[in-house]
């Protein structure tokens, strides 16, 4: 059976794939077919090691409306609200995953889950 063919009627227009370009950098702007660009604020920012039982605030450039973030090692929590980001609160990301996450406070709060977590992260502004 083609592969199109399993995947008709679970949200693939006609049963057929076709490809898709998910993002193009030039000069500081990803662009990405049928969204607007997305301008990088800053510089990306990483490794930074979190130390094992603290939290650490990401300050927001304040032009950027997202944060890209990244953990490379252990798995974080996360806050977007201003509050303080702990073992059982916040947003998780797993190891080795990556997020854009929207950010209306002034900074992103970080709280490793186990020892030896790294961050890259970048600020971006949606135009």
């Amino acid at each position: 059976m083609p592969p199109s063919d399993k995947l008709s009627g679970r949200g693939v227009q006609g049963g057929s794939l076709e490809p898709v370009i998910i993002a193009q950098t030039y000069e500081g702007v990803i662009f990405t077919p049928g969204l607007p660009a997305v301008f990088t604020v800053g510089a990306h920012q990483g490794p930074v090691t979190v130390p094992n039982t603290e939290e650490v605030t990401i300050v927001k450039i304040a032009t950027a409306t997202h944060l890209q973030l990244q953990t490379l090692f252990q798995n974080i929590r996360y806050t977007i609200d201003g509050s303080e980001a702990t073992i059982d609160h916040g947003f998780q990301l797993a190891a080795g995953s990556i997020s854009t996450i929207p950010v209306a406070t002034s900074s992103v709060r970080v709280f490793p889950e186990g020892a030896g977590a790294s961050l890259q992260f970048q600020w971006i502004r949606s135009g």
